[in-house]
């Protein structure tokens, strides 16, 4: 540390490269700043002294905190050249893309959720602040949204598409095919919500700090067990997931009755309808699907004087083109199954969990 002149993320570095900024005009957008998890104020949007000086960080090592849609520069002749560029073209802050991809998916009102629904399943709620119990739950991370006054919780599923892969490359030998899932869908569709019996523990990437040594597991499988049934307890298995997540938000005041779902699974009507059903809540599909693109879009356009409004402007291009509302029948059963699902995921598997990692340290796993 004490050689180092300034400390910046991938993003701003990239653009300051662009830029020719010198390490004494290095900075960071106040929303990729939340990403650092500890060191910042998130009422101010700046650094916070009285943190970083119990973290025996220098404050003249930070870049200055500027705003998502400020001109940080204009790309200079040298990387001009070498682009094929015209030199001065501005250069604007950015965000980071978690929270471009929130801002992108329509979550700019306090309520609202997001499922990022990709490899790694991400679920974001808007909330108006900081909120003490939330922010003491395990996985939940409170970060500075793109727009003024904009923050959100935002949690992870190491292995939420990952899951589905997995299975189509591991379990059915159908690696690099894209119509299996739509394949799987369908058989699935015919099997009864609660998956015949079988639960699926997603944690094949781990899981948070509270279950120490998670794995991925498959419970309640029998002879009559097939892989369409398999299939189904791995969707419900994400939104089980997620149900944790709602209901530390639900405790604590966020009602969450919209959820919007973005990226590749979303894509799936199946998924989706099991979503809203164990969540108990409308589920909703962007008619766009660019991600956090078209918020990157509209930050460059309004950093550049384009469009004057820029939340004005992202109500206007956030449309949707499917909403898929909870089956109440549906909802009571996923209730008592979720209860019955919490209940294990207490100490039975815990110690199931710890059983399996000494087995691995055994075997040099």
């Amino acid at each position: 540390m004490k050689k180092a002149a300034k400390v910046v993320n991938n993003g701003p570095f990239v653009l300051g490269k662009l830029a020719g900024l010198k390490a004494d005009e290095a900075f960071l957008d106040w929303a990729t700043m939340s990403g650092w998890l500890i060191g910042y104020d998130a009422v101010r949007r700046d650094w916070s002294r009285k943190q970083m000086e119990a973290l025996g960080i220098p404050m003249k090592v930070l870049p200055k905190i500027v705003k998502p849609w400020d001109v940080v520069g204009y790309l200079c002749a040298e990387e001009a050249a070498f682009m094929g560029l015209p030199s001065g073209i501005p250069i604007i802050a950015g965000a980071g893309d978690t929270m471009q991809s929130a801002l992108a998916s329509g979550l700019i009102e306090p309520g609202l959720g997001t499922d990022v629904a990709g490899t790694a399943s991400i679920f974001a709620v808007a909330v108006p602040g900081m909120i003490e119990k939330i922010s003491r739950t395990p996985g939940m991370m409170f970060a500075t949204g793109t727009l003024d006054g904009s923050y959100f919780y935002w949690s992870m599923i190491r292995a939420g598409g990952l899951s589905l892969r997995w299975f189509r490359d591991n379990i059915a030998g159908r690696s690099g095919d894209s119509a299996f899932y739509a394949e799987m869908d369908e058989l699935a569709g015919e099997v009864p919500p609660g998956a015949n019996g079988i639960l699926f523990y997603p944690y094949l990437q781990g899981a948070g700090p509270d279950l120490p040594g998670a794995c991925g597991i498959f419970m309640g499988l029998y002879g009559s067990s097939d892989r369409s049934s398999m299939w189904r307890s791995m969707l419900e298995a994400i939104a089980f997931e997620y149900a944790q997540m709602i209901q530390v938000y639900r405790e604590n005041g966020i009602p969450l009755k919209e959820i919007i779902g973005t990226e590749g699974g979303s894509k799936s009507h199946l998924w989706t309808q099991i979503k809203a059903d164990i969540l108990g809540g409308a589920y909703n599909i962007p008619t766009r699907s660019e991600g956090g693109l078209m918020a990157d879009v509209a930050v460059a356009a309004y950093g550049v004087g384009d469009i004057g409004n820029l939340k004005e402007t992202m109500q206007e291009w956030i449309t949707f083109r499917g909403r898929f509302e909870p089956d109440p029948k549906n909802c009571k059963i996923y209730s008592r199954i979720f209860a019955e699902r919490q209940a294990m995921l207490g100490s039975p598997l815990h110690d199931v969990f710890a059983g399996l990692e000494r087995i691995r340290r055994m075997l040099g796993r």
